[in-house]
C-alpha cells in the first residue's frame, strides 16, 4: 500500500506536469493543499527522526513542546470560513472536534520515560494517531480524492 506522503507527493507531481495555462483553479488550489499535506507530513517525520533517545527530562523537554505546538497549530491553520451548508459546517466541527481530542488524548498518555526510546516510541505512536485524523480534518475542507 502507498504511503498518503507518496500519493501526496505522486499526485502533486502530476500536477506540476501539466502544460501551461492549462489547470482550472480547482487544479491549482488542490496542488495547494497538496503542498501544505505534504509540509505537514514531512515536518512530522522529522519530529520522528529527532525525537532524542533518553530518559533525561532536559532533553525531551524542548522537543515535546515544540511537537506539542506544532501538533496544536495543526488543528487551527488553513481553515475556511463557515459553510453556507450546515452538514459541511457539522462534517468541520465534527472533524476538528476529533482532532484535538485524538492530540490532547495522545499528550495525557505521555509519562516519564523509563528507557531511552520510550520517548521516541510514544511519539511514534501519537504521530501515527493523528495523521489519519487529521487527513480526515482537512477532507472535511478540502477531499483531494474527489478534485482528482
Amino acid at each position: 500500500m502507498i504511503s498518503p506522503l507518496v500519493l501526496y507527493i505522486q499526485k502533486a507531481a502530476s500536477l506540476e506536469n501539466t502544460k501551461p495555462n492549462t489547470l482550472n483553479m480547482i487544479s491549482v488550489y488542490t496542488y495547494q493543499e497538496l503542498q501544505y499535506r505534504i509540509s505537514v507530513m514531512k515536518s512530522l517525520n522529522c519530529y520522528l527522526r529527532q525525537a532524542p533517545l533518553t530518559k533525561d527530562g532536559n532533553l525531551i523537554k524542548g522537543h515535546y513542546k515544540n511537537l506539542v505546538s506544532f501538533l496544536e497549530h495543526m488543528a487551527s491553520e488553513r481553515t475556511f470560513k463557515e459553510s453556507a451548508d450546515t452538514e459541511t459546517q457539522k462534517k468541520r466541527e465534527t472533524a476538528r472536534k476529533s482532532l484535538i481530542d485524538v492530540i490532547a488524548d495522545g499528550l495525557g498518555r505521555f509519562a516519564k520515560p523509563e528507557e531511552p526510546e520510550d520517548y521516541k516510541k510514544h511519539v511514534t505512536s501519537l504521530i501515527c494517531t493523528v495523521v489519519p485524523v487529521w487527513m480526515q480534518y482537512r477532507d472535511a475542507f478540502f477531499h483531494i480524492d474527489k478534485e482528482i
